[in-house]
């Protein structure tokens, strides 16, 4: 419940604010010890020691290793700022081999991803449990992924975390929190505020026609709550699976924005107006793009 209190005070809503201690951002960016790296980079596996930046602006991970980088441990409190993940794999591979890549995943509890940009993979950041480590009370924030075949954010270990003011630019699904296995989130709370993001049709579908899309949520049956504020989406197409409703566990929900750029009227605009009232829906598609516009002026430092 800490945790949870920690991640809404630092929200821009109507709670209290906690002041005097440093930021997550300022704490990986600013006080932090660095470990830095640039340049093009070799597959890491291995963890960030515990209250420790990997400072990786300029780093360049470019290739087609299933997963470039694994920050898999349990020391805590550690981050990563920057670099750019880029795979090279062909649009025309099967479904089955983009759910198995992903470009960045951790396991490391109370872990940040700041500023990190992501292009052709599967999954884009994955937090996750392993060797020991659980990716509870995550923090990704500034960062740009592009070209997901799979999901943009898969959080399938469904736990607590913020993912604020990053752009998923074109995803096949854009948020996950479905495990493999039976896992209960419902305790746990997802915070996702001020996003930017679309679907993209992809050639290579989990079923369906192609090209196509899953939808904005592929949501467990006991999830995260979650706190769903002030994000832009666009969908240009029903999905092929799933739906494009909000999902169904949120805590609070606000400002969010729909650009619906499919035929006919939006489909889901029943169930955003039930759990979130002022959701604006527009077939506008500029409300998209000067959003992405404002994002990426706003975010120069990325990668």
């Amino acid at each position: 419940m800490r945790a949870l209190v920690a991640i809404l005070a630092a929200l821009p809503l109507a709670v209290p604010q906690c002041h005097g201690a440093p930021s997550r951002t300022a704490r990986c960016t600013d006080t932090n010890p660095r470990i830095e790296i640039t340049g093009p980079q070799d597959v890491r596996d291995q963890p960030v020691p515990a209250d420790t930046t990997l400072r990786a602006r300029g780093a360049t991970w470019i290739g087609n290793e299933d997963y470039p980088v694994g920050l898999l441990g349990r020391d805590t409190g550690a981050c990563v700022v920057g670099g750019t993940i880029f795979g090279t794999w062909p649009d025309s591979d099967r479904w089955s081999k983009w759910h198995y890549r992903g470009a960045l995943r951790f396991s490391q509890p109370g872990f940040s991803v700041i500023d990190v940009h992501v292009v052709n993979t599967g999954d884009g950041v994955k937090p996750k449990d392993h060797a020991g480590g659980a990716a509870q009370d995550f923090w990704i924030s500034g960062s740009w992924i592009q070209h997901a075949h799979d999901d943009c954010l898969e959080n399938d270990y469904l736990h607590t975390g913020v993912i604020q003011d990053n752009l998923f630019d074109g995803c096949y699904v854009m948020f996950s929190a479905r495990p493999s296995k039976t896992l209960d989130g419902r305790d746990n709370v997802m915070v996702i505020d001020r996003n930017v993001g679309s679907l993209e049709p992809m050639r290579s579908v989990y079923k369906g026609s192609s090209p196509g899309t899953g939808g904005f949520f592929k949501w467990s049956s006991r999830p995260p709550k979650v706190v769903l504020t002030n994000n832009v989406f666009m969908a240009v197409q029903p999905p092929n699976h799933g739906t494009l409703d909000p999902p169904p566990s949120t805590l609070a929900c606000s400002g969010n924005v729909i650009v619906w750029l499919g035929q006919g009227v939006f489909p889901n605009a029943s169930a955003w107006l039930s759990e979130c009232p002022d959701t604006v829906i527009t077939t506008d598609a500029s409300r998209y793009s000067e959003a992405r516009s404002a994002w990426l002026s706003a975010h120069p430092q990325v990668g």
